[in-house]
């Protein structure tokens, strides 16, 4: 979608991106490939947009794989004797983790 706005072809990108081919940005954009990190922050700068939004089915997914570890965790974590002021940061953070604050209700 932002390759498409910004009137690039695949190889126009591939290029800015420092790839030789178009392919490789082909392969991006169908989710058969995954960019290496350098990759991914040559698409921010090239697009000015977070990992987030450039990747986002990615990113959700992502998004949703560690909630439901850190769900694990939690549970292990609870089920720790004894419970001490390190096991309860954890599960502070692991909290914060599966229930971003931003999104609790008051």
């Amino acid at each position: 979608m932002f390759r498409k706005r910004s009137g690039l072809s695949q190889p126009e990108l591939a290029r800015l991106l420092g790839c030789k081919e178009g392919s490789k940005v082909s392969r991006y954009e169908r989710g058969d490939r995954f960019p290496s990190f350098d990759a991914l922050l040559a698409y921010e700068i090239v697009f000015r947009e977070t990992t987030q939004r450039l990747f986002a089915g990615v990113s959700h997914r992502a998004r949703a794989e560690i909630k439901k570890r850190a769900r694990t965790l939690f549970r292990e974590l609870d089920a720790k004797e004894p419970f001490t002021a390190s096991v309860k940061h954890k599960m502070d953070f692991l909290t914060d983790l599966i229930y971003p604050p931003d999104t609790r209700r008051p």
